[in-house]
């Protein structure tokens, strides 16, 4: 066995943690098509979500999870919309701008709602 050789004036430094690569993602849809719930199970995959007494969903919601994709670690940044009919152009042009994956939920039993997403997807695209 060789002997263990001292290194003069190398001070140890710990290795940084690298940050996660972050994804942000939109959701999209009609009003009370199930938009936040199905982001809170995502999020919050062993909780229930219990909304009670008057819920606003004209506000927007930001969310955070970590996800293992092929090995890495990423960092999703889930933006839940409120109303999008209430929003203004300019700023849903915005949102799309500045998202880099997306999410369009519709309900199946509203019709409306899934027209309303052919005019989103036209607008992502």
């Amino acid at each position: 066995s060789t002997p263990a050789r001292d290194v003069p004036n190398q001070s140890y430094h710990p290795p940084q943690q690298e940050m996660s690569p972050q994804m942000s993602i939109l959701v999209l849809g009609s009003e009370r098509v199930g938009k936040t719930e199905l982001v809170f199970q995502f999020v919050h995959e062993d909780k229930i979500m219990q909304v009670l007494g008057y819920y606003d969903f004209y506000f927007d919601r930001m969310l955070k999870k970590d996800i293992e994709l092929d090995g890495q670690l990423w960092s999703l940044h889930i933006l839940d919309t409120g109303t999008e009919q209430c929003l203004h152009r300019s700023r849903m042009d915005q949102y799309i701008k500045n998202n880099q994956g997306f999410v369009l939920v519709y309900s199946i039993t509203d019709f409306v709602s899934f027209e309303y997403l052919r005019e989103l997807r036209e607008r992502i695209i």
